[in-house]
């Protein structure tokens, strides 16, 4: 069965974070990817909806609609 097992086995180097520290434990490493790949969303300003105007809809037929 050696065919199935690992000649060699390497660790994962340390990873830097975003906080430009380098990042050896396992959770570290998971949280340096996890911030790195999915930051956080963009803030935005609310919509104001003070200048918002209802306007008439025009429609179209769709295709197979009568």
């Amino acid at each position: 069965m050696s065919y199935t097992k690992s000649t060699s086995n390497q660790r994962i180097p340390a990873i830097q974070s975003t906080l430009s520290t380098l990042e050896d434990s396992f959770s570290g490493k998971c949280s340096a990817f996890r911030t790195t790949l999915f930051p956080p969303p963009p803030v935005t300003d609310p919509i104001s909806w003070e200048s918002y105007k209802e306007g008439p809809w025009i429609w179209q037929q769709g295709a197979g609609q009568a």
